[in-house]
């Protein structure tokens, strides 16, 4: 191991996940890297963008979504212009540094021949970079640099978040791909935020009698394999294809007006019109369905939210013990949130967590999931409560009640980093 750097080193990079950022970096990479620059994505309804996407998230029923390979992209940080550069690897894995040549896999059997430990990260959108603006600010990349930073300690951190996903869909990537072709020294899931949500709705389904029938779910089920059974299920169902594709007739109506009228309130009216279009399948169909459900039936919540919060403990505890088969640490991160946190907010955190925080997730149903963890589950080692980490913060942390900047990334990678640290001192690695 080598002797730590000074801590102006450390300093210096704490001012740099603060400085504003300038969008010429977005340029400059793109110009460089032009051949593998899609465009940027917009998630408006719109068939060019709708493509765009699909390109980068292939829409997966067992993963989830699997990312693109050999792809650069601008995605909107959520409630906000700007936009989070997101590159992948010829095995359409994130890169934790636009510099980066080899792929995350040649660079964990690289780490290997050199003894150096390799480090694989999990979780949802936050993992992945939003917030980030370039891989350099993401928390593996951020990880990585603190534990040299701090204490000497070489390692090849890969990120493998994916955006919307939960740790079921963390745990089959970790079983089909990672465990037996990257060989981790050490395995970290950060979540929560997606997992509640997810395996809230999953317990509804479970208890609700008329939901149950309409949706069949099997226990270690995602939701993106519960949208695709809907979808199978209504192939057959003439009425139910002519809605499906009157709606993708219209949205390529009214794509094709927003590229031809050059009047911009024109445009912006008939991508309202788009957008009021209905969905007939995906997570917010599901959303949808389950939320007017509840209104017609009585389901105790605190049931449902007990038994989401024993899924999160079940399938933590399955990816633990998959990854201890294979001599592998295993740490759990629950993600901070501005429901739970103790955080000062600034008037602009307030303002963007109210615009975005769903209806169907309530804070009080956040909180209660959450207490339901920390009866047991945090209790346990290897598993780290992080919703107390901006808590003596005052700086702006929070974009929406949920995503983080820069710098709310390097707080939580400080936290990680210490306990990586000492996990693999444990080991000797």
């Amino acid at each position: 191991m080598t002797p730590a750097p000074q801590n102006t080193a450390i300093s210096d990079w704490v001012n740099e996940t603060q400085a504003p950022f300038l969008e010429q970096r977005h340029q400059t990479i793109i110009e460089r890297f032009r051949e593998r620059y899609i465009g940027n994505l917009s998630f408006l309804p719109i068939t060019d963008d709708i493509k765009r996407s699909r390109t980068f998230f292939h829409p997966n029923a067992y993963f989830g979504y699997r990312l693109g390979k050999n792809m650069l992209t601008l995605s909107p940080t959520n409630l906000s212009r700007e936009l989070d550069l997101y590159f992948t690897d010829r095995n359409g894995v994130l890169k934790t540094d636009v510099e980066q040549d080899l792929s995350a896999l040649e660079l964990a059997n690289k780490a290997k021949s050199e003894k150096k430990p390799v480090i694989a990260f999990f979780g949802g959108s936050t993992m992945m970079g939003d917030g980030s603006r370039v891989p350099g600010f993401t928390i593996a990349a951020q990880v990585e640099k603190l534990l040299f930073l701090k204490f000497g300690l070489q390692t090849c951190c890969i990120n493998f978040g994916v955006a919307g996903t939960s740790s079921i869909d963390a745990l089959n990537i970790l079983d089909s791909d990672v465990l037996n072709q990257y060989h981790p020294d050490m395995v970290i899931f950060y979540d929560g935020w997606n997992c509640s949500t997810q395996y809230l709705f999953k317990a509804v389904i479970a208890q609700s009698p008329s939901l149950n029938k309409k949706i069949g779910i099997y226990d270690r089920q995602s939701l993106f394999s519960i949208v695709h059974d809907l979808y199978l299920a209504k192939s057959f169902n003439a009425f139910w294809l002519f809605k499906y594709c009157l709606t993708i007739s219209a949205i390529q109506v009214l794509s094709k007006g927003i590229r031809f009228f050059k009047n911009k309130a024109l445009s912006k009216f008939l991508t309202r019109c788009a957008q009021r279009l209905p969905v007939f399948h995906g997570k917010q169909a599901i959303y949808h369905d389950i939320y007017h459900g509840l209104t017609h039936e009585k389901v105790s919540l605190d049931s449902v939210v007990k038994l989401a919060a024993e899924s999160y403990s079940r399938i933590h505890e399955s990816a633990r013990k998959h990854c201890e088969i294979e001599g592998v640490q295993f740490l759990s991160f629950f993600q901070p949130h501005q429901d739970l946190g103790r955080k000062t907010l600034t008037d602009t955190e307030k303002r963007n967590g109210e615009a975005s925080r769903s209806m169907l997730m309530s804070a009080d149903v956040y909180k209660t999931f959450h207490r339901h963890l920390c009866e047991d589950l945090f209790k346990r080692p290897g598993y780290f409560d992080l919703t107390d980490c901006f808590q003596d913060i005052e700086k702006e942390v929070y974009i929406d009640d949920g995503h983080i900047n820069r710098y709310g990334n390097y707080l939580v990678a400080d936290r990680i980093s210490d306990a990586v640290q000492q996990n693999l001192l444990s080991r000797n690695v």
